[in-house]
């Protein structure tokens, strides 16, 4: 018997029940599956560069400038600081350096499930919640750093330079929780390094300025450390020092996964094409069967 499409037709109104049988026993698993899926929430929020950080000082003039440079300090005009704040939020270092420091590495990496109380429970395969201890050892950094790569996200707006910042997790207070805590230890870094940086220049120019015996050269250095010391000032009260937040996150209670739906629909396809597979096969070997 040559096998061709009124056969395969025939074959397949023939065996509709067992098409039947395996797509409603994959549309069944599939709904066991998709209800057994935890809901997953997310924190979001949008920032701004902080005007602090364009208070930079700006050096036009030559000696100025000259005077600056021999000091480490940067005379460009651009002090966009947004785009470091970026890649610092998304670095290796940092985000590791962050989990540990809150020590939110079971939350992060063994969460299972959000009890009627809010609390977390997690997977008893990988964490001993009772013992804190892991299952398999010490959690090294790359499966921590891999794991919150999966759940946090940046994206910047060209146009406006705004960038928004969305942290997903199991518990909508813990995202919340989670990427407040974020921005805050990203501003504090990044105005430590700069305090860092200013006290160095400004011991510099202390240094060069017992040292100088030209008038109008001191009064360059005057003025830089002048600059510096009131950009310290100013560095060392402002809680948001480069981000600056325009829509703070908040405890968001509306789900944005898993798509039950789409789970179960897409079972269901599946379902049917294997069945429809399952029974072409079997026609073709019967065909080599009986030829």
């Amino acid at each position: 018997m040559n096998i061709n499409i009124t056969n395969i037709f025939y074959e397949l109104l023939e065996k509709k029940i067992t098409i039947i049988c395996i797509t409603l026993l994959f549309s069944s698993g599939s709904i066991i599956y998709a209800l057994m899926q935890e809901n997953i929430f997310q924190a979001s929020g949008l920032y701004k560069e902080s005007v602090i950080t364009d208070a930079q000082p700006r050096f036009s003039a030559g000696s100025l400038s000259s005077v600056a440079a021999l000091a480490g300090i940067s005379t460009s005009s651009s002090n966009n600081k947004m785009p470091e704040a970026v890649e610092i939020i998304n670095s290796h270092v940092f985000l590791v350096n962050f989990i540990k420091k809150y020590e939110y590495q079971d939350e992060v990496f063994a969460a299972s499930k959000i009890n009627s109380d809010n609390s977390i429970s997690y997977n008893s395969n990988i964490y001993d919640a009772s013992n804190k201890k892991w299952v398999d050892g010490d959690l090294s950094d790359k499966d921590l750093f891999k794991r919150i790569s999966s759940d946090l996200y940046t994206s910047r707006d060209r146009i406006t330079g705004f960038t928004r910042v969305t942290y997903r997790h199991l518990s909508p207070y813990f995202a919340k929780e989670f990427l407040d805590n974020l921005i805050f230890e990203l501003n504090d870094q990044m105005r430590r390094n700069d305090l860092a940086q200013y006290a160095k220049a400004v011991d510099f120019l202390n240094n060069k300025l017992r040292n100088e015996v030209v008038e109008s050269q001191r009064a360059i250095i005057s003025s830089l450390i002048q600059s510096y010391l009131q950009k310290e000032t100013v560095a060392s009260i402002s809680d948001e020092y480069v981000l600056s937040s325009i829509e703070p996150p908040y405890v968001n209670l509306q789900k944005i996964g898993p798509n039950r739906k789409l789970i179960v629909i897409a079972f269901t396809i599946v379902g049917f094409m294997v069945s429809v597979l399952f029974i072409f096969f079997q026609l073709l070997y019967r065909n080599q069967n009986t030829e």
